[in-house]
């Protein structure tokens, strides 16, 4: 496929030597090709531009948006190819250069976008659309003071595009320049009969310590098992450098619906902006038994989208109880809306108690192979610069003791303010 892309101009520079120039009208056909383009239709469009580099090889706006449609469609290592080899010709264009550059952006490669935006002000000089780039440069590589000094600079900017998209990024600065965040989540469920409705209630506080370093405590309340009890724990973010950071995590209950001491530890890998990798594990003691959990992730983002992939290895007993778990993350920018599906399917490792069906109690007892299968909803919705509410909806299925299984369906909501 990329060799095809390498050789595509020359294809055209051929074609147009021996067909000759056509009578069609390029201006009429752009526009339809542009709204093909915008309205996701890129393989359509994608032909309509094909036919007007074929009548007129020199069309420069059409190779740009045909290599555009291509990022678009989240081919990113297609839409370089072509770009690049725009760029790279003698005499390169103006809106091409800052099209890779954008294009490198949007793939978190500021290294590579900074590049190609250095050669754009060498051979045109600077310009707001240059200016605007470097700024959206800045922000990637996390330089937020001097992103918001270029960006207050081209909010007066009589070009409405670059004035809003200015006055849009710096709200983003104020989000990220956020140091601390309170959070408080409640959700509520229902299992099916004859069991108990369950209530789980949350309070987080997070602190950002410089760049590298992120501190998150959190209380948990719940009443669940015909039992009530409270759970404290801190989280840990240590951030090495931009592509690897780990996660640790310290809990403690004297209830018996908590495990006594959790304890977990992991460490993520970001590579080329596509994919991130990570290893770690957790341990559960249960004060009648002990479980050790290895997990992993890998992570794949594409553009808006965030696919990621976790199993999990409950061991014990010398054995091993496999679970795995599927999240999709959607956010759609533009309206401050976030999604997140979470699917598993496995054994869960951190519920201690199991019903005794000749008692009719719950007892603490080795649970680590009751199965369960679930589907869980998230959704955030931003409702000011500060203020973000969270909705959601869960379902699972779980095995309560050998062999019987329960349904049990929750509803929750939460706010979370950044200050």
């Amino acid at each position: 496929m990329k060799f095809i892309l390498l050789i595509f101009f020359a294809l055209v520079a051929f074609n147009t030597l021996i067909l000759g120039q056509s009578s069609i009208n390029t201006d009429s056909l752009f526009l339809a090709g542009r709204e093909k383009a915008f309205s996701g239709q890129f393989q359509t469009a994608r032909k309509i531009l094909l036919e007007i580099i074929k009548s007129d090889s020199i069309h420069q706006e059409s190779k740009i948006l045909y290599a555009k449609t291509y990022a678009w469609e989240h081919k990113n290592d297609s839409a370089i190819i072509l770009l690049r080899s725009l760029a790279q010709k003698s005499g390169p264009s103006y809106e091409a250069l800052l099209t890779i550059s954008d294009v490198f952006l949007w793939i978190h490669q500021p290294d590579s976008a900074e590049k190609y935006l250095q050669t754009g002000e060498k051979t045109f000089g600077n310009s707001e659309d240059i200016t605007f780039l470097r700024a959206k440069i800045l922000f990637e590589k996390e330089n937020y003071s001097e992103a918001q000094k270029l960006f207050l600079k081209l909010s007066s900017s009589t070009n409405n595009e670059i004035s809003s998209g200015a006055l849009k990024y710096l709200e983003f600065i104020k989000i990220k320049k956020h140091k601390n965040a309170s959070s408080l989540e409640y959700i509520y469920s229902h299992n099916s009969t004859p069991f108990s409705p369950w209530h789980w209630i949350s309070f987080e506080q997070l602190r950002k310590i410089k760049k590298r370093h992120t501190l998150v405590a959190r209380i948990n309340g719940v009443e669940r098992f015909q039992k009530t009890g409270i759970q404290p724990e801190i989280d840990y973010y240590l951030n090495f450098y931009k592509k690897l950071y780990s996660y640790a995590n310290l809990g403690y209950s004297p209830h018996i619906i908590f495990p006594v001491l959790k304890v977990a530890g992991e460490l993520f890998y970001s590579c080329s902006g596509k994919y991130e990798l990570s290893l770690g594990g957790r341990y559960f003691d249960f004060r009648t038994n002990i479980n050790m959990v290895l997990t992993g992730s890998v992570s794949r983002f594409a553009g808006n989208h965030n696919f990621i992939f976790r199993p999990y290895f409950n061991i014990n007993m010398g054995k091993i109880f496999p679970t795995v778990s599927f999240i999709y993350k959607k956010e759609i920018p533009t309206i401050d809306h976030t999604f997140q599906l979470t699917a598993v399917y496995g054994f869960n490792p951190d519920n201690p108690l199991k019903y005794d069906l000749v008692s009719g109690q719950y007892t603490a007892t080795n649970v680590y192979n009751l199965r369960n299968i679930s589907g869980r909803l998230d959704y955030f919705m931003r409702l000011t610069r500060d203020l973000t509410v969270k909705l959601i909806v869960w379902f699972e299925n779980e095995e309560f003791t050998e062999k019987r299984f329960r349904n049990r369906i929750s509803i929750g909501s939460g706010l979370i303010f950044k200050y």
